[in-house]
């Protein structure tokens, strides 16, 4: 909607499309990961099990499986779209490059902060989407005030992705803390 007020309904028609082209898919493919993490997370934890191996194991392989395709989208976006749909919508892969590094970032971390809620911990929650609403709120109070819908999506695509680094690095200190006080348990019921 912001879009479209702002800066017109070509704009916002260029944002949907290449949301659906990119957003969609992502999401699709996150949620379906997100299901499987949650559930082994969930019985390791309720085993007493060291969520922490889990946790990073999962990182590394969304990092790494994402690496390849997201760095093809990045370079190839502007120069596949217009033969698939046309000169006319040829702002659509340069939104789509712009947008592929915050949709890698999402991609890799989605997933794993479903652990706020496996540990009881929706408060950072509630955070993270805080964090997220001021990050596309400035790149739109930036964008708006130098009349520049690029500046916009850059920034969003930035802010967010920054935002994503931020959520992971807490969640992973939640995980590690979780292992912590695991470990501190063992040892205190041995000793």
């Amino acid at each position: 909607m912001l879009i479209n007020k702002v800066f017109g309904s070509t704009s916002a028609g260029y944002f949907s499309l290449s949301e659906k082209v990119l957003g969609s898919p992502i999401w699709f493919v996150t949620s379906s990961v997100s299901d499987v993490f949650k559930q082994e997370f969930s019985e390791q934890n309720r085993r007493g099990k060291d969520c922490k191996i889990l946790f990073l194991k999962t990182f590394k392989t969304l990092l790494f499986i994402g690496l390849i395709p997201f760095t093809f989208i990045f370079i190839l976006s502007p120069y596949v779209i217009t033969p698939l749909l046309g000169e006319v919508w040829s702002p659509v892969g340069e939104y789509i490059r712009i947008f592929s590094i915050m949709y890698y970032s999402s991609f890799v971390v989605n997933p794993l902060k479903s652990v706020a809620y496996l540990i009881k911990k929706q408060q950072y929650m509630i955070v993270f989407e805080l964090l997220k609403l001021i990050s596309i709120i400035s790149a739109f109070s930036m964008g708006f005030y130098l009349k520049d819908i690029k500046i916009v999506l850059i920034l969003w695509s930035l802010l967010v992705t920054f935002v994503n680094i931020i959520i992971f690095l807490i969640i992973y200190r939640l995980v590690k803390e979780m292992s912590n006080e695991r470990k501190n348990q063992k040892n205190t019921t041995i000793n």
